[in-house]
Order: structure tokens, then C-alpha cells, then sequence
């Protein structure tokens, strides 16, 4: 039986015959073919060796911005078998350095990296990803940590988004990540290899399964922004700077964030002729996800020709879960559940069991998903099944709301109806233990345009039950660094980091 572990698949890849273009960065003549990143990560590991490093013993990290660097130091880990930290380069400095706490040595590709990790943990050794030397570590990787994270098959520690320093670590296992993405080869078969422009930083675990994985495993190629442009990181305001590049990154499949959905639409509704402008002909394989889409949204992208395959799934199960994609496209739902992946409702949670679960944390924080003692993972999403098997998910279990009248309030649902307000750009409410909603919507208009924007906030508060309405809402405007400040990558809320800048005082 074909070994299907991630590290067999990528060994495969880099010894086979057929030689292609891999790699290329729109707007430039670069193109790398399958034979150069090969022989790129053959050099580097030969050259590593000769340094008296041997990355099978160690936990390594990453620690660049999307490149042809950053797929060489992956591939290069997977194929040495070393455990390794893709690094958010996004992160704050004391959160690297929490990341950074199990690692030997780190790669990097620029002189302002380097001296970041230097000052996070000066005892760390500094890779480039050629396999030069540029600083040696004088720490070791916990033998005993690595031989227990080998035993469970990790591949490589994932971290998301956290409101604090200690983001949890999601131990991902090499047969898990290879069951995933020999799943998602098969879906998307028919694209005849999968020829992928990469807007969102590499460090999010989907994006090294669409960027690097599926592309190099499918016969396809990756295409990264022109240079300059840097990853997508829920910015507001210049969606069309990203999206006026993709007619001419020469690909079949894009992942666009939420918060780029909701600006393509707003140009399309000023613009009809700008989904052709955006999208080219024929249109390439739209796919998103990380943060919730209204159906209104989709349903009237649609209306214009944009089709998008939705994708529910969080990292404890290597990415994706379930699609909701092609003919079989349910609005509404997130599709139903990949094949290998079985599910069940309990108490209103979604919990799931398959063989690309993860393997457990290297550390914790709230949003750590527990495992039932029958091996279902409890998801903490609020869900249920259709008549049809499709799954809706309707909030997170850990968000829900219970007010002092004893009301159970999913916030998801509530920031769902307020955000269909033209003006608002995000809703974030919160009412535990109070008698009634209360909460922040970031917008970007402008100060003579609120009192009519708080109109249409009473307005539409119509359509929500009494406990559920916002009462009183703080009006915050969102610009750049607001939204880095306050949003993860994919665009979900950082909860507990919103209620103690703009609530507390007020709840006190």
C-alpha cells in the first residue's frame, strides 16, 4: 500500500522524472522549475549536513514572509524529518518568542529577521534557507520533548491567532496532513493541476496545504504577489490592489479571505464589468474561509458570476473539514464533510472523528479543542446536520452569551445581521451576565455620517429578538492598524482583546 504521510509525498514529488515550472511571482519573468527547487533543497540539506547540523534531531523554525525561501526551508524540514514552527512574522515579538521556546535553530531571509529572533531568544541559532550558518545555537532541542513528539508523528507545531503571548500550538501529524491532502488532490482532480495564486501568509496551515502541498502534488505551480505587495492581512479599504493582479497571475485557483469577498463586492455593485477586470475568463476556482461569509454576501457574488467554494475546518484536523463547493453547493451550509471524516451532534457542538486529527498541543489557551474518550474531537462550534448531511454552523460554544435573564445568545448571529449594514465593516457583541447586549461596530464612515448610520443600526435591530439587540453600541473606526490590532489573519475578532479596550470601562 502507497505510503500516503505528507514526507512521502513530497520525497515522491522531489525525486520524480517530469520536469515543470513550480514557482513563479506575478508581474516578474521568474519561473523555477520542479529540478531547481529539488536541487535547491538537496544543496541546502548537503550543506547543512557539512555544518554539523542534522535538522532529523531538532525542532526547527520558519520564520519568512511568502517566497520561494519558505517553501525550500519547508520542504527541506519535511524531507529531513525534523519537527517544524512555521513562524506569523505578524506576530508581536513576545509571542515569537513563546513560539520559539521548542526550537534549536530558526531559518530567515533578511538581516531584519534575524536580529527580531536574535532579540526573542538569543540563544536560538539562525539558519538561511541556503544552508548557510549565520549564527549557531547555543541551546539544544529537548531530546526527550523531540523523541515524543517523533512517536506521535508530528510533523510540524501550527499556531493561530491569539489575543495574548502564549498562542495554543497545534501538533500536526505527518500521516494526518498527508490523509488531508491526498483528499483534497482528488476533489479538485478535475482543474488538471493546481495552479494557485498565494495572497495570505504561509504560516496559516491552509495556505501551506493550497500554496505549497496541492499545487507541487497536483502537477501545478504556485504564484506569489508582485513584488512589493505584501500577504493579505485583512486590510481595509485596498482590496483592489489585490485583486486587480489576478487576470494576470496566469492560474486556475485563488483563496480570497472574507474580508476581500466583502470589498469584491462592493466594487461589483459600482462595477459589473469589474468581476471580468478581477477574474479574467475563464474565472478561476474561487475558495474561502477562517472566518464566517454572510449568505447574503455569497448569494449576491453569485448574482454577479462569482462563484466561491466555502470551506469550514480548523487546525486540529490538519485544515479543512467539510467544502461546500461545485454543483452540490448548498448556500447557507459549509457543504458536508470530507470523505474519511465522521460527525455527530452532541449538546449542540460539533464534534468529528477521522485520521487526520491532530495529535494534541504543545501548549494551550481557551480555544483548545477537547477529545472525547471515543476519539471525537469536540470542535466547539455550534452546528447541525441538514436533511441533506449538510453541515451549518451557527457560532462557537465558547462564545455563547448567557444574560442575567438567563437567555442563551450566540454572538455569530447576531454580528451576522448587524453587518449587512452598509457602512459597517465588522461587529464584535458581548452581554455575559448583563441584562442586554452591548458591543462594537467598526466602521469607516465618517463622523457627519453616524447619526444616520446609528438609524440604520435601530433599524434592522427589528429584526432580532428583544435580548438580542445592541443596546447603545460604541462606534470605533476602523482603519489598518485598528484591524491588525483587534482581528486575526483570517479576520476573526480577538474577543477578549476588544471587550478590555473598548468595554471594560463601561461594564464597570
Amino acid at each position: 500500500m502507497k505510503n500516503n504521510s505528507l514526507r512521502a509525498q513530497i520525497n515522491r514529488f522531489l525525486k520524480e522524472d517530469e520536469n515543470r515550472t513550480v514557482f513563479k511571482r506575478c508581474g516578474t519573468s521568474l519561473a523555477i522549475d520542479k529540478n531547481t527547487m529539488a536541487q535547491t533543497v538537496n544543496t541546502s540539506g548537503e550543506r547543512l549536513k557539512q555544518e554539523g547540523i542534522d535538522l532529523s534531531k531538532m525542532t526547527v523554525a520558519i520564520a519568512l514572509d511568502p517566497s520561494f525561501d519558505w517553501i525550500v526551508c519547508d520542504l527541506l524540514c519535511i524531507q529531513s524529518n525534523s519537527v517544524s514552527i512555521p513562524i506569523p512574522t505578524e506576530f508581536t515579538d513576545s509571542q515569537i518568542a513563546h513560539l520559539l521556546l521548542p526550537a534549536e535553530y530558526c531559518f530567515v531571509n533578511s538581516m531584519d529577521m534575524a536580529e527580531r529572533i536574535a532579540g526573542a531568544i538569543p540563544e536560538i541559532g539562525i539558519l538561511f534557507p541556503d544552508g548557510q550558518v549565520f549564527k549557531r545555537a547555543s541551546k539544544q532541542t529537548d531530546a526527550k520533548e523531540f523523541k515524543a513528539l517523533k512517536q506521535q508523528d508530528v510533523i510540524k507545531i501550527i499556531h493561530t491567532s491569539g489575543t495574548t503571548s502564549a498562542p495554543k500550538g497545534v501538533l500536526i501529524r505527518d500521516q494526518g496532513l498527508g490523509a488531508l491532502v491526498a483528499t483534497l488532490l482528488d476533489i479538485y482532480k478535475h482543474l488538471n493541476g493546481m495552479h494557485y495564486y498565494s495572497m495570505v501568509p504561509f504560516s496559516l496551515l491552509i495556505e501551506q496545504v493550497l500554496a505549497v502541498y496541492l499545487p507541487l502534488l497536483s502537477g501545478g505551480s504556485t504564484s506569489l504577489l508582485p513584488a512589493g505587495l505584501p500577504p493579505f492581512s485583512t486590510q481595509s479599504g485596498i482590496a483592489e490592489r489585490y485583486l486587480a493582479t489576478i487576470a494576470y497571475a496566469d492560474i486556475n485557483c485563488v483563496y480570497l479571505p472574507p474580508k476581500l469577498l466583502e470589498e469584491t463586492l462592493e466594487h461589483l455593485r459600482k462595477d459589473s464589468d469589474a468581476k471580468r477586470r478581477f477574474f479574467g475568463e475563464p474565472q478561476a476556482t474561487i475558495m474561502t474561509g477562517g472566518a464566517k461569509v454572510s449568505v447574503n454576501i455569497l448569494e449576491e457574488l453569485a448574482g454577479f458570476g462569482v462563484v466561491v467554494d466555502e470551506g469550514y475546518g480548523l487546525s486540529e484536523n490538519s485544515s479543512v473539514v467539510s467544502l461546500n463547493r461545485g454543483a452540490e453547493r448548498k448556500l447557507g451550509t459549509v457543504g458536508r464533510l470530507l470523505p474519511g471524516i465522521e460527525g455527530k451532534i452532541v449538546d449542540g457542538e460539533l464534534l468529528i472523528k477521522s485520521n487526520t486529527l491532530c495529535a494534541g498541543y504543545s501548549s494551550r489557551d481557551v480555544s483548545s479543542c477537547e477529545l472525547s474518550e471515543d476519539g471525537f474531537l469536540h470542535t466547539g462550534d455550534i452546528a447541525h446536520f441538514d436533511e441533506e448531511d449538510y453541515l451549518v454552523i451557527t457560532g462557537r460554544k465558547k462564545n455563547v452569551i448567557i444574560l442575567s435573564n438567563g437567555r442563551n445568545v450566540s454572538p455569530e448571529w447576531v454580528e451576522a445581521t448587524y453587518k449587512e449594514i452598509d457602512g459597517v465593516a465588522d461587529v464584535v457583541v458581548f452581554g455575559e451576565a448583563q441584562e442586554a447586549i452591548s458591543g462594537v461596530i467598526f466602521t469607516q464612515v465618517a463622523k457627519d455620517e453616524e447619526a444616520e448610520l446609528l438609524a440604520q443600526i435601530q433599524g434592522i435591530s427589528g429584526d432580532l429578538p428583544g435580548y438580542s439587540r445592541l443596546n447603545q453600541p460604541k462606534l470605533v473606526n476602523l482603519d489598518g492598524e485598528t484591524r491588525k490590532s483587534y482581528f486575526t489573519v483570517t479576520g476573526r475578532p480577538k474577543r477578549e482583546a476588544i471587550y478590555e479596550q473598548f468595554m471594560l470601562a463601561k461594564a464597570s
